[in-house]
């Protein structure tokens, strides 16, 4: 028996119900996630700063980057800004090989093996539950280095970064870290978000995100072989602006992390919630004149 092709009829009110419902589920999620506050964080243009691609107050809207860091990975002697880059991913030094053993990855293969470098990054990267400290003892040991690198004594035979720079750009680079950097730093993961809000209670200084993270073999000033964590990134790294927040902040223009001393620049400030799946949302955003 020959089957008749479904009509167009069919297939129209098929592909409608197919939306209803994918927006039925969307939306469902996002009351589900703001149904409660897991935590809230008050951050700025270091934080936050606008996209490339500036949507504009009469189109379809505005987003920001999330921006974070993680605390030094390569030697102490050498300068380590670390990154405000997410999307490139990031080294972190409490990411050691006992962390990823406890993340569920098999680190029994010894880094010095022939094969290690391969085999570790052949292994599939997992979703984990990483924590965002703001403006703590991250950033302040970040300030540290920054001062005790930029002031360190440079003997002739020194060719390193710090020894190159002239005493102005000691003083803008320093300037960098105190006025535009990122205040927010990844600073530990794990594979159950309750334990590790017990071990981070305050919920103004820290917030939980989902992100992926796979070991690999670096190596670091010294050439010796360590098996460290790579995050590659968090799930989400932009958030939207709510169409009624747009006017405070779109003349703004996007930050801009090489500012020097001396040069006025705008700034924001952007309050925001992290829900119950640990997604992030706007609940205020004003222009702050300082």
């Amino acid at each position: 028996m020959k089957l008749k092709k479904p009509s167009f009829k069919f297939t129209l009110v098929s592909g409608a119900l197919l939306i209803l419902v994918a927006n039925g589920f969307a939306l469902a999620s996002v009351a589900y996630n703001r149904s409660a506050k897991e935590s809230e964080l008050k951050l700025t243009e270091r934080e936050l700063n606008k996209t490339y691609v500036d949507y504009g107050y009469e189109s379809s809207g505005m987003e920001l980057n999330l921006n974070w860091r993680v605390p030094l990975q390569n030697d102490p002697s050498e300068m380590n800004y670390g990154t405000s880059i997410p999307w490139f991913g990031s080294f972190a030094n409490w990411l050691d090989k006992a962390k990823l053993a406890e993340l569920g990855f098999d680190v029994s293969m010894p880094e010095t093996n022939e094969n290690a470098a391969r085999h570790y990054e052949r292994m599939r990267a997992k979703d984990v539950f990483i924590v965002l400290e703001l403006d703590g003892q991250a950033r302040q040991a970040a300030l540290d280095h920054m001062n005790n690198q930029l002031n360190r004594s440079c003997g002739p035979e020194d060719r390193g970064e710090v020894c190159k720079m002239s005493p102005e750009m000691k003083k803008n680079r320093l300037w960098q870290e105190e006025n535009t950097l990122s205040r927010l730093f990844a600073v530990d993961a794990g594979l159950d978000d309750a334990v590790l809000r017990a071990r981070y209670p305050d919920r103004t200084k820290y917030t939980i995100m989902r992100g992926l993270v796979k070991p690999v073999v670096q190596s670091q000033g010294n050439r010796k072989l360590v098996l460290t964590g790579h995050i590659l990134g968090m799930d989400v790294t932009k958030i939207n602006v709510p169409h009624k927040f747009i006017a405070e902040i779109k003349d703004i223009t996007s930050w801009n992390y090489n500012l020097k001393p001396g040069i006025q620049a705008n700034h924001y400030e952007v309050i925001v919630a992290f829900g119950r799946n640990h997604e992030p949302w706007i609940v205020s955003a004003k222009k702050v004149e300082k």
